[in-house]
């Protein structure tokens, strides 16, 4: 059996037309500067901060 493969934008924009539930990274192109600093804000106020990315330098 292979697993099947999802189309993760499709199941993103189900959850958001079909219950209201909005999945964002927070690192998204298509947002802007503004738009991804009130995602993370949001973030941080539901679910706290997100671990930080390990620097390499």
């Amino acid at each position: 059996m292979q697993p099947r493969t999802i189309n993760a934008e499709g199941t993103k924009a189900y959850g958001w037309k079909a219950h209201g539930i909005l999945v964002v990274n927070a690192a998204d192109p298509r947002l802007t500067w503004p738009e991804r600093e009130l995602v993370k804000q949001l973030g941080e106020k539901l679910y706290g901060r997100a671990r930080q990315e390990v620097g390499h330098g």
